[in-house]
């Protein structure tokens, strides 16, 4: 990370590269591409997820990201945006801060996985993050403090990943978390808001919220994160969606639960187990009604900003939805390394 004085403020530059190679054994039937991935689509290619950098600029109250990135990552969130060649696709983030509003681009309230796999603890997005929520927002955003044990945020944005409303509306979210004692986070969040479209992305779905039909619809979005740290090594994690469109031609429901333990050992190791379960009720979120299941484990080893990672993941259906099949399993390795030549 280079950090450089200009006149009151700090800015400073930190660089990061993820790559990966992955397997699914039955290559005949896949190809090179895996189904019902967010980012890690592609089989037995070596891929360059992300090349990003972070530049971040900070005086006093007021503070401004900017993360422009190229990469698959960037390639897939470009094609889920109704906005053609928006500029905003080649940022990752881009938002300025004053006192505690931001406004601009940033990474979605909704979740507990992040964009950047550097920030996840498993290197494929689970079904939650790939199906059920938001990546992205472009909008205002207020961060507020009430104690320390209260704090939350509130939004205005138009929609799901994109920069724009399809019926000129505006979305709201607010987002509420509690601490408990020294061990346990709560964190529970809402958002409203117009998706849909009545124009394909590039994916062929509809807004950026990818429906299968075209129209716009009003959609609700609960989202639920529990974490407790267990002891030393041992950290628990517990998210559940929620989410309902309504008034349209893709209404209906899908929801999900994700539970992980994340064991980490004094020389830098770290043990992952993920278990999901999703159900796309009404076909909104994969095209078609159906039930998802999948278990992940990731150990990974990170030092002086690398990050090396071996995971195996197993998921299921009750639809053909893997190339035909009900089930697949991958195998990946990954590489994610953060530039930190000079402080």
């Amino acid at each position: 990370m280079i950090v450089i004085a200009i006149g009151q403020g700090l800015l400073s530059i930190t660089a990061y590269l993820d790559a990966y190679y992955q397997v699914e054994p039955r290559t005949a039937e896949y190809g090179n591409l895996i189904p019902l991935r967010q980012f890690d689509t592609k089989n037995r290619e070596f891929r360059v997820a992300a090349a990003q950098v972070d530049i971040n600029y900070k005086q006093g109250n007021f503070a401004a990201l900017v993360s422009p990135w190229i990469g698959d990552n960037s390639d897939v969130l470009e094609r889920t945006n109704p906005k053609h060649n928006d500029v905003l696709d080649h940022f990752a983030q881009a938002y300025v801060t004053v006192e505690r509003l931001d406004v601009g681009k940033f990474y979605s309230w909704c979740g507990y996985e992040s964009p950047e796999s550097r920030l996840s603890d498993c290197y494929s997005r689970g079904l939650l993050y790939t199906l059920a929520e938001p990546v992205w927002h472009f909008g205002l955003r207020y961060a507020w403090n009430l104690n320390p044990g209260w704090n939350g945020s509130f939004y205005l944005v138009p929609a799901w990943n994109q920069s724009e409303s399809p019926t000129e509306s505006v979305g709201a979210a607010a987002q509420i978390h509690r601490k408990f004692g020294s061990a346990t986070d709560v964190t529970i969040g809402y958002m409203r808001s117009e998706e849909g479209d009545s124009s394909p992305n590039a994916f062929g779905g509809y807004g950026g919220i990818g429906f299968p039909k075209p129209g716009s619809s009003r959609v609700g979005m609960f989202d639920l994160i529990a974490t407790h740290v267990a002891s030393k090594s041992l950290r628990l994690v517990f998210n559940a969606d929620y989410g309902m469109a309504s008034e349209g031609a893709n209404s209906g429901v899908w929801l999900g639960a994700a539970a992980y333990a994340i064991y980490t050992t004094a020389d830098k190791w770290q043990i992952v187990g993920r278990a999901e379960s999703f159900a796309d009720r009404s076909g909104n979120r994969v095209g078609v009604p159906a039930s998802l299941f999948e278990v992940t484990l990731t150990v990974s080893h990170n030092s002086d900003g690398i990050i090396k990672r071996l995971e195996i993941r197993h998921d299921r259906a009750n639809h053909g939805l893997f190339a035909g099949e009900d089930h697949q399993t991958t195998v990946s390795l990954s590489l994610g390394v953060t530039w930190q030549a000079l402080r």
